[in-house]
């Protein structure tokens, strides 16, 4: 049963964050922030209003711990993300342009930002040590640099000095405290470790990986059972399995439990805001839940643009399509090479007959490695997007394929005779009827 919102907003915030690794993003933040407040009060100083953080390349000669700076500049990301009026680039388009060597005006134009943070990081078992620079995107210019060497068993003796540091130096100019950039962590390194890795394979959207990740959370909350971003994991990995694999549904009651778990720990945990929502919608047509939670972690995370496209979801579930376009259309923006920004769009797209950019939508996501959710609305809604017999044929054979079906010839045929004979009503017919069917995405 779910937990009154209310109840919820009132529970006391739990903010920790892994051994080490918060201190060292939070000398980066600090160098940042400093950069920031000059530029910005200065004489003819220039404003920027935009980010984005690439990923921290690995220096350790050992592959395990590609994740570990994955994870730095996947949770800076996600700190940036909750300062209200700056852009920050979504992860999923950031790590895209992961080794495609394209010069800094290239990755500023592509990603829609004026500045890029880019780094390194090289641990070992007790010692890590991390570098990074700001550099506008347009002149190359480097706006700041450092680094640092630390050990990690000695990192907690300067956390709250950098904390105070950070809101003394950087937030003031930017509207918060850095209760508000850091929460729902842990100070159990091992399950940080654990959550990194399950968010990596969550972002895949491929089962056998999402399954994996669903082992990393769970393990992780066995760790620390108070790790909100850990039940938040939890949540999302069951969601995006439920989507895709019917033997995930009897762990549905799982996941909106770790989602309220998530709530109930940090109640100003973005994250746990948009599992709770998404699951809201897509597990109970809980509309007025799912609208409340979701707004909510936008209004924490502005940039989050997965808990926009999900709002974006559930508005047109709702037949309010032309507010989850809007919804949708900020979370392309944001993450304009995501699959998942694309696709959801092109959902939308669908329900507002709008054919030609539906299918241009869909088309980006299945070349950006996002065919999970295009291939079945190229088979479902090929016709109306202007796609011949044949096109559509080739769409659900690659389907069944992807889906492991034993024989995707027949599976095909059989998804052809059902998309001939329920073409009576059409898809957007469909959304449009408030509280209609054709799910969001699925996480």
């Amino acid at each position: 049963q779910t937990v009154e919102l209310d109840a919820i907003v009132a529970q006391p915030g739990r903010s920790r964050w892994p051994a080490g690794v918060a201190a060292l993003i939070g000398i980066a933040l600090l160098g940042l922030g400093a950069w920031w407040t000059l530029t910005r009060t200065g004489p003819g100083s220039r404003d920027y209003d935009s980010i984005a953080v690439l990923p921290f390349a690995n220096l350790s000669g050992d592959p395990a711990n590609d994740s570990f700076g994955d994870g730095l500049a996947e949770e800076l990301i996600n700190a940036l993300a909750g300062v209200e009026d700056l852009k920050v680039a979504g992860r999923t388009s950031s790590f895209a342009l992961r080794d495609q060597n394209l010069d800094l005006r290239a990755i500023g134009d592509t990603l829609g930002v004026e500045t890029v943070v880019e780094g390194s990081v090289r641990r070992s078992e007790d010692r890590v040590r991390i570098t990074a620079q700001l550099i506008d995107a347009e002149t190359g210019f480097q706006l700041w640099s450092e680094e640092y060497d630390r050990d990690m068993t000695d990192i907690f003796l300067v956390q709250e000095e950098l904390a105070s540091s950070i809101v003394g130096a950087m937030l003031p100019r930017l509207g918060g405290d850095s209760e508000e950039l850091y929460r729902g962590g842990t100070s159990d390194l091992e399950a940080w470790d654990l959550y990194v890795a399950g968010r990596q394979k969550w972002y895949t959207r491929s089962v056998p990986l999402v399954w994996d990740a669903v082992d990393d959370f769970e393990a992780a909350v066995a760790r620390d059972p108070d790790f909100a971003l850990g039940w938040s994991g939890l949540a999302d990995a069951i969601d995006g399995l439920a989507y895709r694999d019917a033997r995930a549904q009897a762990l549905v009651p799982r996941a909106k439990m770790a989602a309220q778990r998530a709530v109930l720990l940090d109640p100003d945990l973005a994250e746990g805001w948009a599992s709770w929502g998404v699951l809201a919608f897509e597990a109970d047509r809980d509309w007025t839940t799912a609208e409340l939670a979701l707004k909510r972690a936008v209004a924490l995370k502005p940039s989050y643009a997965w808990a926009r496209a999900s709002l974006g979801d559930m508005l047109r579930l709702q037949g309010r399509v032309q507010e989850a376009i809007e919804q949708q259309r900020m979370a392309l923006e944001l993450d304009p090479l995501s699959p998942q920004s694309h696709s959801t769009l092109g959902l939308s797209l669908l329900a507002a007959r709008e054919w030609e950019e539906a299918r241009m939508q869909y088309e980006t996501s299945a070349t950006s490695g996002g065919e999970t959710g295009a291939l079945p609305t190229f088979v479902t809604s090929g016709a109306e997007m202007g796609l011949t017999a044949d096109e559509i044929a080739e769409h659900a054979v690659s389907f069944a394929r992807m889906m492991g079906a034993r024989d995707p010839e027949a599976v095909s045929y059989t998804h052809l005779r059902a998309h001939e004979t329920e073409r009576t009503i059409s898809y957007a017919d469909f959304c449009l009827k408030k509280g209609g069917g054709g799910g969001g995405g699925g996480g």
